[in-house]
């Protein structure tokens, strides 16, 4: 398995399957996020979101504060290093029309937003 050092996280490493080292040579324990859309792992007092630091670690930093870490296949928890990438915040929004993930304001078997009003 490779791993790579994260930018700006002095020895903190990423693995290409999408575990994160802290800087004491451990593996870090991931959690959902609040939203549990995305696994987030805590260094210090600080967490950080898994797929934007894979996404550091094997891609360089973002090439622009604007820039997401995307998911090529459109599921949030595959953090491989193959899966992640940097897109804008457009060009993401446009795969998860392509996969099928975007969520619209209305409700859909299976796929409900929270704050839709309408039905189909």
């Amino acid at each position: 398995m490779k791993w790579r050092p994260i930018p700006d996280m002095p020895g903190c490493f990423a693995s290409e399957r999408g575990d994160i080292r802290g800087p004491e040579g451990r593996i870090r324990s991931q959690s959902p996020s609040g939203s549990g859309l995305y696994m987030r792992v805590t260094i210090g007092d600080i967490g950080f979101r898994v797929n934007r630091l894979v996404c550091a670690a094997f891609h360089g930093r973002a090439p622009t504060s604007k820039h997401e870490a995307a998911h090529r296949d459109g599921k949030k928890l595959n953090n491989s290093a193959r899966n992640i990438f940097w897109k804008t915040r457009v060009e993401n929004e446009q795969d998860k029309v392509q996969h099928g993930t975007y969520r619209r304001g209305i409700r859909k078997a299976g796929a409900d937003h929270r704050l839709s009003k309408l039905t189909e």
